[in-house]
């Protein structure tokens, strides 16, 4: 457990309109007893789980909140936020280079894109430019992009989506178990406090998900789900996150992911990617924490030329225009062997897509981004029908990151 004490917090305080994702938080404080905080960071690496309690500010006590709790979080408990983030902040980066270990960079594609837009030049040429300043700047092993990782996911999601569809074309029923809605995916078991049953979610289902299939790059996306919204579970997509593919493919270095939003760094801290105590990913930082690391002066004044090696590795297979990670448009391309015709749904963050099927009803994809677009497509999953086969969410409204961590270098 890490604890964390804010002092002089008085203008810090839970505000009265601003109420924790966890269901179970109800109490609200009052002005009269509204004094300081704190912040007790738990890991929570053990098996089981205990509810948390109101977080508020109290007189006397504390509140209790694991890190995992905060990664949908609008920014009720801001300075303690702050404090954990800025435990994965580009000094970091120098600190972990002397420690004694290689250490891998990994960049992700959506971060590449943006040096990539930043100097007007290919994928290969930015990941060219930040390898070279990379190691000009630290005694890095390796500088490589995600892009491996990221394809993996799609494949995944791809054959994920193929199993549910096939069972629902032949017939064959579905599962649609829920796990408790304070319990997160990532949590080891969970002991019902009725039945005293101990409940495990590290195995596999003994029937496939049903239809849709609901895939987000957004941890604070899925983390919404995991706390509020438990009749949306057994649609979530199964596949690991770049980040963890990432994890378990480099074993022998500590690993350095830069990503295109703060809510990456958090992702780390789920428990789902530690051992022991020990995350799988030594340190996440955002892109512009990463220019900071390495010097904006530096990769501003870098020349270098990409190597065959550089364009394998920054190939594209995604949707050239999604910011939400490509997952409909490329399963949608696989699926039917033709390029999708997106129209307008609801409003400009809504896409929507039919797959038209001889002797078979069509299929419908979406990407809905924006928080309450999130939330209106999350609603209507409790329909008996559901009104699309595949969704691909991020909270973020289209190009304007609610962290603002993806700005330009």
């Amino acid at each position: 457990m890490a604890s964390i004490f804010l002092a002089n917090l008085d203008a810090d305080a839970i505000g009265l309109g601003a109420s924790c994702t966890k269901p179970e938080v109800l109490a609200r404080d009052t002005q009269a007893t509204r004094k300081r905080i704190t912040l007790e960071a738990e890991d929570d690496n053990n098996v089981g789980f205990t509810p948390a309690g109101p977080i508020q500010a109290l007189t006397n006590g504390s509140a209790q909140v694991s890190v995992s709790d905060c990664l949908a979080c609008s920014g009720c408990v801001t300075s303690a936020e702050s404090v954990l983030l800025a435990e994965q902040a580009a000094p970091k980066l120098g600190i972990l280079c002397n420690e004694g270990r290689p250490v891998d960079v990994v960049i992700d594609r959506a971060a590449l894109a943006s040096v990539a837009q930043k100097f007007d030049s290919t994928p290969a040429e930015a990941l060219a430019r930040l390898r070279t300043a990379c190691t000009a700047a630290l005694p890095v092993r390796r500088v490589v992009a995600a892009t491996d990782a990221q394809d993996l996911q799609l494949l995944e999601t791809l054959h994920e989506f193929e199993r549910r569809l096939a069972r629902e074309d032949a017939g064959l029923p579905a599962s649609r178990e829920t796990p408790p809605p304070t319990v997160a995916v990532s949590s080891t078991s969970y002991k019902d406090p009725k039945t005293n049953q101990v409940i495990s979610y590290t195995v596999e289902p003994k029937t496939e998900a049903p239809l849709p299939l609901v895939t987000s790059q957004c941890p604070g996306t899925v983390c919404f789900l995991e706390k509020t919204a438990p009749h949306a579970l057994p649609y979530l997509s199964s596949t690991k996150s770049p980040m963890a593919a990432a994890a378990a493919v480099v074993q022998d270095a500590a690993v350095c992911y830069v990503g295109a939003c703060a809510d990456k760094k958090l992702e780390g801290y789920r428990r789902d990617l530690m051992d022991d105590d020990v995350p799988h990913i030594s340190l996440v930082l955002t892109l512009t924490e990463f220019v900071e690391a390495i010097g904006a002066d530096r990769l501003e004044a870098t020349q270098a030329v990409p190597t065959e090696a550089d364009a394998r590795d920054t190939r594209v297979h995604a949707h050239s225009q999604s910011v939400s990670g490509g997952y409909a448009d490329f399963v949608f391309r696989c699926v039917a062997g033709k390029e999708p015709e997106w129209k307008r749904g609801r409003n400009n963050d809504v896409v929507e897509a039919t797959l038209e099927r001889p002797g078979l009803r069509p299929l419908k994809f979406a990407i809905a981004t924006g928080f309450r677009n999130v939330q209106r497509v999350v609603a209507a999953l409790k329909r008996p029908k559901p009104q699309y086969d595949f969704v691909e969410l991020l909270a973020c409204p289209v190009r304007i990151p609610r962290r603002q961590s993806t700005k330009r270098p």
